[in-house]
């Protein structure tokens, strides 16, 4: 399985699991203008571009001046 990466600004944290990236948006840690890649360089994909999420975010979903911690992936 592959390992995942979320930037939100100019932060990044990771590596995440697959299934972690998941609960993640599903638990509505993520927002939608987060970013996901298989890299820490990227490329990076917008969270609400990446279908397999099954994910349905909005801009408040979690506020902007929060950063991905560790917890957002599980």
């Amino acid at each position: 399985m592959s390992n995942y990466y979320v930037k939100r600004g100019e932060q990044i944290k990771g590596p995440f699991k697959g299934t972690q990236i998941q609960a993640a948006a599903q638990n509505g840690k993520l927002t939608d203008t987060d970013l996901i890649g298989k890299s820490a360089e990227g490329p990076w994909h917008a969270v609400k571009s990446i279908a397999a999420l099954n994910v349905q975010t909005t801009p408040n979903s979690v506020t902007q001046s929060k950063q991905p911690t560790a917890e957002v992936a599980g």
